[in-house]
């Protein structure tokens, strides 16, 4: 019940819709909408992300049992980027917002010290994320006792994938 588009090279499932029967539908709650171009963005810093990741000799991320990376959309709450979570068919997928908007800040807002937009933020988050699948090839899947050292190198992270957006400054 769920709609999905697979990425250029066929790595990568980003899922949209109201029923993604794969994850908690706590989640998905209300209906989720994206543009298409939306969609082919994602699909691109992820693939993205992979590319770097397999240059510099990394682990490939594990999937579930289709072989393809998931990665769902949702209407995350304000402040909330995305999420890893282990899969219970092995791997991992990434959850992360459907647009984006309600993060991004302009100059005219006194109380926004970012200045990124939403597509910045996504593709940030689709890096930030998807390195957490990269870790979880190194480690136990549940592993909770090195979290500073996965948050700090996701962070390291985005700025390998894109250095010209810097959201954490």
């Amino acid at each position: 019940c769920s709609n999905s588009i697979d990425s250029p090279a066929g790595n990568f499932r980003i899922h949209y819709g109201s029923c993604q029967s794969t994850v908690d539908v706590s989640y998905f709650s209300n209906p989720v909408n994206a543009t298409l171009a939306y969609l082919n963005s994602v699909a691109e810093a992820a693939e993205h992300s992979k590319q770097i990741l397999e240059e510099m000799g990394f682990n490939q991320e594990d999937s579930d049992n289709d072989g393809v990376y998931d990665i769902y959309l949702s209407n995350r709450s304000n402040g909330d980027y995305g999420v890893n979570w282990p899969s219970s068919e092995g791997g991992s997928f990434v959850i992360i917002d459907n647009d984006y908007t309600n993060y991004s800040c302009t100059s005219s807002s006194s109380s926004c010290i970012m200045n990124s937009s939403s597509l910045a933020l996504m593709k940030i988050t689709v890096a930030h994320e998807f390195f957490h699948a990269v870790q979880r090839t190194y480690v136990a899947a549940n592993a909770t006792s090195d979290l500073y050292f996965w948050e700090l190198s996701s962070t390291w992270f985005e700025d390998v994938a894109y250095p010209n957006i810097s959201d954490y400054l």
